[in-house]
């Protein structure tokens, strides 16, 4: 029964909490595009400067 519930555990949002602590925000992976006629592409040009705020870590160690 162990086993098989090891097996079937999902650690999707654990990884994501833990990147979170570490200030590895989605916010840095997103990419901005833009409309060429009918094609979209992504803009390499336009500026895609984000400044992230780790409150997720600030917040978890005051809970702790």
């Amino acid at each position: 029964i162990v086993s098989d519930l090891i097996r079937e555990h999902d650690n999707l949002k654990m990884l994501e909490g833990i990147r979170y602590y570490n200030n590895e925000n989605d916010i840095l992976r997103r990419r901005i595009y833009r409309f060429d006629g009918s094609a979209v592409t992504e803009d390499t040009e336009r500026v895609n400067k984000r400044i992230p705020n780790n409150w997720h870590k600030l917040l978890v160690d005051q809970k702790t």
